[in-house]
């Protein structure tokens, strides 16, 4: 059975050779590899093309600048295979990547198969161990728990990159053009029409840390299409009566807000603060009563933020005086 991959490629001359060849050179051959040229102004898409003259598998499509998604979105709609796998341009696999998640497909009847993610610099160089990977345990999740995964899992089950889909599964389902966080928007859908899972317990993906892609603060945009997609995802589970999984869904935006609006503090961002502060309250009103355990440092952020504010500085202060009292007495 053939597998569309899918690769979303922008300006990664310095990365796109290694991540064709680690395609190219998996152990499952029957690929039909969609190379999406997403507008580069550098020398990707020409390496693409020579690629492409090289290896008949290999299918190039080179279109206006729309990002991420839309990249995406172009090379699903090229797919003719009932199997798909995402792999970004900068980013490469191990030989039994593909080999081995559909082996685990097959053996499970899964239908997305999940991989462990490395992610390593760009100088490092890695060892393939075919050994260990044979021998990588599959944990299998059925229908009732899986979008729980979300939670027991967060990154690893969001992340596109790292798993086999059937096309099934992702049909009627684009990825949002325009915003940051696109695999947020759309995994709990993936997941609600899923069956069964599996994940195997061994790092195949590896995630390349660009120096020139690393986020040291993220910005404000970015932040609020992350808790437009969390927010998407409660109501998508209200929608479809998913009772029991609102309660981990709700808890999860309400942390994830608190976690930005502390490291804008820490930043003395006032305009990110301003901006988090209101969401959070808006949000709480909506849907504080579907929480579940949350500490009271939650409802004083939503009903007191300044008092929230002040306890954070004060924290801070007292974990910096700690730290001074450790250092001293280590020096008697």
């Amino acid at each position: 059975m053939t597998i569309d991959v899918i690769v979303p490629v922008y300006n990664v001359e310095k990365y796109i050779d290694k991540c064709i060849r680690s395609i190219l050179e998996q152990e499952y051959s029957e690929l039909h590899v969609i190379l999406i040229d997403d507008g580069s102004t550098d020398a990707s898409g020409k390496i693409c093309d020579e690629y492409a003259k090289k290896d008949k598998r290999i299918e190039v499509v080179h279109k206006k600048n729309g990002g991420l998604s839309d990249a995406r979105n172009t090379g699903l709609k090229l797919s003719r295979n009932e199997l798909i796998a995402f792999i970004d341009g900068d980013d490469f696999i191990h030989p039994s990547y593909l080999k081995k998640m559909m082996s685990v497909m097959e053996n499970y009847n899964a239908d997305v198969v999940v991989t462990g993610v490395e992610k390593i610099s760009e100088e490092h160089i890695v060892a393939f161990d075919k050994e260990t990977c044979s021998r990588a345990d599959v944990v299998v999740i059925e229908k009732k728990d899986i979008l729980k995964q979300l939670v027991e899992r967060d990154e690893l089950t969001v992340i596109q990159c790292n798993k086999l889909f059937k096309k099934e599964i992702l049909n009627g389902i684009e990825f949002p053009v325009g915003r940051k966080h696109e695999d947020t928007f759309v995994i709990h859908e993936q997941l609600y029409k899923c069956n069964r899972i599996a994940y195997i317990e061994e790092s195949l993906y590896y995630y390349v840390q660009r120096s020139d892609s690393i986020m040291h603060s993220e910005g404000i945009e970015s932040i609020l299409d992350a808790i437009d997609a969390l927010v998407a995802r409660i109501e998508f589970l209200k929608e479809h009566s998913c009772n029991s999984d609102l309660q981990w869904a709700s808890n999860m935006l309400f942390k994830y807000i608190m976690w930005k609006y502390e490291e804008a503090v820490d930043e003395k961002d006032t305009y990110k603060e301003k901006v988090l502060s209101k969401k959070y309250s808006n949000y709480y009103k909506n849907y504080c009563e579907l929480t579940l355990g949350l500490s009271n440092d939650y409802v004083a952020f939503a009903l007191i933020p300044s008092f929230f504010w002040c306890w954070i500085k004060v924290e801070r202060i007292m974990k910096r005086i700690y730290a001074n009292l450790i250092s001293i007495m280590k020096k008697w």
